[in-house]
């Protein structure tokens, strides 16, 4: 997806179009003085999430049914490591 966004509102918000370039993949057309100047764009090399959701379902799955006292500690050691 394209978006078309000015140089001064690119300034006043640029943590939430970095977000959004990295988090959704946009990509941003700036404009000065109602010309296109730059754009922003997500790199091909964006590394990919190691697990999937159907991989923490599982592990939920599984960790409830073995009854562990923490699961949101396991949860995020699976998730993160």
């Amino acid at each position: 997806m394209t978006k078309t966004i000015s140089k001064k509102e690119l300034y006043r918000n640029l943590k939430d179009v970095s977000d959004d370039v990295i988090q959704n993949g946009t990509t941003y057309t700036v404009v000065q003085y109602s010309k296109p100047a730059f754009q922003i764009t997500p790199l091909d090399v964006m590394p990919k999430k190691k697990y999937q959701k159907t991989d923490i379902e599982r592990f939920i799955i599984h960790e409830k049914s073995s009854k562990k006292t923490n699961l949101s500690t396991t949860y995020k050691q699976y998730l993160y490591s």
